[in-house]
């Protein structure tokens, strides 16, 4: 027997954010595979990345050719020899339960990342070069690394990078999050 794992997402709106913008509508997705929850702080299985990279936006993206993108962030800079690198945040960008994306969401995430949470998952070893995340001003981090690190920018495009809404996942904890998704992506999990 066949089990199917099936996502119905709807279509969000994605004035300003800089990514192809789509008509409202529903995509509904079929796969073999579960993709184990949906916190991309937990998840290394490529059927995670076929529903939720719909679903979460990263500071760095991908465009159709493979190209590292802002995503989240409006574009970075390299500093200090590649020890830090500054982002500057998208403005009006807003999580699909309404929560605004800004700075304490980006901190929020890599502390999650890179603290207990992220220990109890697959994607903490691949942001280990980062030391810390530090607010700049309402609409700037820096990305401070604890090392060289020569594919930083193509990690932050993956998985364990997607953009957390933090009073989401403190209001209703870990364990519903990882079955109810709010990122800040083109589509909003349903069902």
């Amino acid at each position: 027997m066949t089990r199917t794992m099936k996502a119905l997402l709807t279509a969000t709106a994605l004035a300003g954010v800089g990514l192809p913008a789509f008509a409202d509508g529903t995509l509904t997705v079929a796969q073999r595979q579960a993709p184990q929850n949906w916190d991309p702080v937990d998840t290394f299985l490529l059927a995670w990345g076929g529903i939720a990279s719909n679903i979460f936006d990263g500071l760095v993206r991908r465009d159709e050719n493979l190209e590292l993108q802002p995503g989240l962030a409006t574009g970075w800079e390299t500093l200090d020899d590649g020890m830090r690198y500054r982002f500057t945040l998208r403005a009006g960008v807003t999580f699909h339960n309404g929560e605004p994306f800004d700075t304490e969401a980006v901190t929020y995430t890599f502390d999650r990342l890179l603290g207990e949470q992220g220990a109890q998952g697959p994607q903490q070893s691949n942001y280990t070069t980062i030391d810390r995340v530090e607010v700049v001003d309402d609409t700037t981090v820096d990305i401070h690394m604890a090392q060289l690190d020569p594919v930083i920018l193509t990690k932050l495009s993956g998985y364990g990078a997607m953009i957390e809404p933090h009073d989401y996942i403190e209001e209703n904890g870990e364990d519903h999050f990882d079955l109810n998704p709010v990122g800040a992506g083109p589509f909003q999990f349903v069902s």
